[in-house]
């Protein structure tokens, strides 16, 4: 590799992210966004097949998914591995055969289609709750729906069937949805 001078500024050849180091045990808040946000999931058999793939990517990679909403451009996940190291295999699996699926539907063969996500541990159960009401919500805050009961691509209603008891109610009520989160400018 050739040596610069001190005058010559240093610019990577491509943009680093550090390795993600999951816990064991805790729970991941992950979006993932389409590339420059084109929407690639509006039409409603994708939405559909995105929910199926995504579904056979967990039980594949021993991801149990707690809390899911898929809009037009994005879509959020919380999520809970058995095995945290396969997270980002999970991950790259996900994209890598949505991305396939859509380009042959497309017609368009090598095309990137999710660009990126954002991931961050829940510690506590403030951090879990309010991602899944985040998650539930967020239909309501891009206006697609005034109810977030009348989405049909999110895990609420499944949730809400499962979650009845005093204490799930209680939690979901006292760790309410952040109205803004990092890397979320959805």
């Amino acid at each position: 590799m050739p040596r610069r001078t001190p005058l010559e500024p240093w610019t990577p050849k491509r943009r680093h992210r550090p390795p993600h180091a999951y816990d064991a045990g805790k729970a991941i808040f992950i979006t993932g966004s389409t590339v420059n946000r084109l929407p690639h999931l509006r039409a409603k058999p994708r939405k559909d097949g995105f929910l199926a793939l995504l579904g056979e990517c967990c039980e594949k990679f021993t991801v149990d998914l707690l809390a899911w909403v898929v809009l037009d451009q994005h879509y959020h996940v919380v999520i809970h591995p058995q095995a945290p190291e396969s997270v980002s295999a999970w991950l790259n699996a996900l994209h890598s055969v949505a991305s396939l699926n859509w380009n042959q539907e497309d017609g368009t063969p090598g095309r990137q289609c999710l660009y990126q996500s954002w991931d961050s541990t829940l510690w506590t159960e403030g951090d879990l709750w309010s991602r899944i009401n985040y998650t539930h919500l967020n239909p309501v805050k891009h206006g697609y729906v005034a109810d977030p009961r009348e989405w049909e691509w999110s895990s609420l209603r499944e949730f809400d069937a499962v979650w009845q008891d005093d204490e799930a109610c209680q939690a979901r009520e006292r760790f309410p949805a952040p109205r803004k989160l990092p890397h979320d400018d959805f």
